[in-house]
């Protein structure tokens, strides 16, 4: 879920700046926000689905989800590259 926050805020840097808290903690606050009351409200799976928690084994108690895993890394990385090439395209004077 780093990773995902990680590259939202890289995402916001690039063509939101002034939004990159609100940004950056959205797969944290949402996705926790989002389980609890999913959860709660006895929600369909595909509504918890949505959530990047549920996609997390309890380590050590069960194995780690490899694809989960990877499935992060990889979303991460792509919305960090999608705020780097924003960030490039900015008008920035120094």
């Amino acid at each position: 879920v780093a990773w995902l926050a990680l590259g939202a805020a890289a995402l916001a840097v690039g063509w939101l700046p002034s939004a990159v808290g609100a940004v950056g903690a959205l797969p944290v606050v949402g996705g926790f926000l989002l389980n609890v009351i999913a959860e709660s409200m006895h929600a369909p799976a595909w509504v918890l689905n949505i959530s990047p928690y549920v996609h997390i084994a309890a380590v050590p108690s069960a194995s780690p989800e490899v694809l989960a895993t990877i499935t992060f890394l990889v979303v991460g990385g792509a919305l960090t590259a999608v705020g780097i090439a924003g960030y490039r395209r900015r008008d920035l004077t120094s």
